[in-house]
Protein backbone atom coordinates (compact mmCIF):
# COMPACT_ATOMS: atom_id res chain seq x y z
CA UNK A 1 0.00 0.00 0.00
CA UNK A 2 1.03 3.46 -0.82
CA UNK A 3 2.16 5.87 2.16
CA UNK A 4 -0.42 8.10 0.48
CA UNK A 5 -3.42 5.84 0.60
CA UNK A 6 -2.35 4.69 4.24
CA UNK A 7 -2.89 8.28 5.12
CA UNK A 8 -5.88 8.78 2.92
CA UNK A 9 -7.19 6.05 5.07
CA UNK A 10 -6.22 7.27 8.50
CA UNK A 11 -7.72 10.53 7.94
CA UNK A 12 -10.90 8.75 6.59
CA UNK A 13 -11.09 6.85 9.81
CA UNK A 14 -10.30 10.25 12.04
CA UNK A 15 -12.72 12.43 10.35
CA UNK A 16 -15.34 8.87 10.50
CA UNK A 17 -14.55 8.55 14.10
CA UNK A 18 -14.83 12.34 14.97
CA UNK A 19 -18.00 12.62 12.55
CA UNK A 20 -19.45 9.68 14.01
CA UNK A 21 -18.62 10.86 17.42
CA UNK A 22 -20.48 14.42 17.01
CA UNK A 23 -23.58 12.76 15.21
CA UNK A 24 -23.90 10.04 18.33
CA UNK A 25 -23.44 12.91 20.86
CA UNK A 26 -25.94 14.83 19.03
CA UNK A 27 -28.85 12.22 18.76
CA UNK A 28 -28.16 11.08 22.25
CA UNK A 29 -28.54 14.82 23.52
CA UNK A 30 -31.69 14.89 21.97
CA UNK A 31 -33.43 11.50 22.40
CA UNK A 32 -32.59 12.70 26.58
CA UNK A 33 -33.49 16.55 25.91
CA UNK A 34 -37.15 14.62 24.68
CA UNK A 35 -37.27 12.55 27.77
CA UNK A 36 -36.90 15.06 29.92
CA UNK A 37 -39.26 17.77 28.30
CA UNK A 38 -42.02 14.73 27.71
CA UNK A 39 -42.03 14.04 31.39
CA UNK A 40 -42.05 17.87 32.12
CA UNK A 41 -45.11 18.16 30.18
CA UNK A 42 -46.83 15.17 31.45
CA UNK A 43 -46.31 16.82 35.27
CA UNK A 44 -47.26 20.01 33.99
CA UNK A 45 -50.60 18.37 32.23
CA UNK A 46 -51.38 16.43 35.77
CA UNK A 47 -50.62 19.67 37.93
CA UNK A 48 -52.96 21.48 35.48
CA UNK A 49 -55.66 19.31 36.00
CA UNK A 50 -54.96 19.17 40.16
CA UNK A 51 -55.52 22.85 39.98
CA UNK A 52 -58.72 22.85 38.04
CA UNK A 53 -60.28 20.15 40.57
CA UNK A 54 -58.94 22.10 43.66
CA UNK A 55 -60.41 25.31 42.53
CA UNK A 56 -63.65 23.80 41.79
CA UNK A 57 -63.94 22.05 45.16
CA UNK A 58 -62.92 25.40 46.84
CA UNK A 59 -65.60 27.27 44.76
CA UNK A 60 -68.53 24.77 45.50
CA UNK A 61 -67.29 25.23 49.00
CA UNK A 62 -66.15 21.53 49.50
CA UNK A 63 -63.02 22.62 51.39
CA UNK A 64 -63.16 19.34 53.37
CA UNK A 65 -62.38 17.42 49.71
CA UNK A 66 -59.89 20.06 48.77
CA UNK A 67 -57.75 19.76 51.70
CA UNK A 68 -57.93 15.55 51.10
CA UNK A 69 -56.94 16.58 47.51
CA UNK A 70 -54.04 18.95 49.05
CA UNK A 71 -52.99 16.63 51.37
CA UNK A 72 -52.68 13.31 48.76
CA UNK A 73 -50.64 15.69 46.46
CA UNK A 74 -48.76 16.91 49.46
CA UNK A 75 -48.03 12.85 50.44
CA UNK A 76 -46.82 12.53 46.99
CA UNK A 77 -44.15 15.55 46.67
CA UNK A 78 -42.59 14.04 50.03
CA UNK A 79 -42.01 10.57 48.33
CA UNK A 80 -40.91 12.30 45.16
CA UNK A 81 -38.26 14.32 47.07
CA UNK A 82 -36.90 11.41 48.62
CA UNK A 83 -36.96 9.58 46.01
CA UNK A 84 -35.15 12.30 43.94
CA UNK A 85 -32.44 12.67 46.79
CA UNK A 86 -31.80 9.20 46.61
CA UNK A 87 -31.29 8.80 42.78
CA UNK A 88 -29.06 11.79 43.17
CA UNK A 89 -27.50 11.61 46.34
CA UNK A 90 -27.61 15.63 46.47
CA UNK A 91 -29.96 17.24 48.72
CA UNK A 92 -30.41 20.59 47.52
CA UNK A 93 -31.17 23.79 49.95
CA UNK A 94 -34.92 23.78 48.48
CA UNK A 95 -35.56 20.33 49.27
CA UNK A 96 -34.29 20.56 52.91
CA UNK A 97 -36.48 23.84 53.09
CA UNK A 98 -39.79 21.31 51.13
CA UNK A 99 -39.34 18.35 53.90
CA UNK A 100 -38.74 20.99 56.68
CA UNK A 101 -41.82 22.65 55.97
CA UNK A 102 -43.56 19.50 55.17
CA UNK A 103 -42.59 18.43 58.55
CA UNK A 104 -43.82 21.64 60.29
CA UNK A 105 -47.06 21.58 58.95
CA UNK A 106 -47.49 17.66 59.40
CA UNK A 107 -46.99 18.52 63.21
CA UNK A 108 -49.61 21.03 63.46
CA UNK A 109 -51.98 18.75 61.20
CA UNK A 110 -51.17 14.95 61.59
CA UNK A 111 -52.57 13.11 59.04
CA UNK A 112 -53.40 9.09 58.69
CA UNK A 113 -54.57 7.20 55.40
CA UNK A 114 -56.62 3.96 55.34
CA UNK A 115 -52.79 3.12 54.09
CA UNK A 116 -50.41 2.62 56.95
CA UNK A 117 -47.12 1.61 54.46
CA UNK A 118 -47.65 4.99 53.02
CA UNK A 119 -48.41 6.67 56.84
CA UNK A 120 -45.31 5.10 57.59
CA UNK A 121 -43.09 6.01 54.76
CA UNK A 122 -44.39 9.57 54.94
CA UNK A 123 -43.45 9.90 58.68
CA UNK A 124 -39.95 7.98 58.36
CA UNK A 125 -39.24 10.47 55.74
CA UNK A 126 -40.26 13.48 57.88
CA UNK A 127 -38.89 12.19 60.92
CA UNK A 128 -35.03 12.28 59.74
CA UNK A 129 -33.42 14.74 62.32
CA UNK A 130 -30.88 15.57 59.63
CA UNK A 131 -32.14 15.76 55.64
CA UNK A 132 -28.29 15.08 54.20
Amino acid sequence: MKPRNFVFIIIAFLVGGVGGGIVGSYVSTRVVSGYVENSTILGKAVDTQTKVGLLQKIRERNYNEAIELLEVTLDGDIVSLRINNENTNQTTEAVKKAITVARDYRTVYPRHTKYPDIDAEIMNILSKQNIE
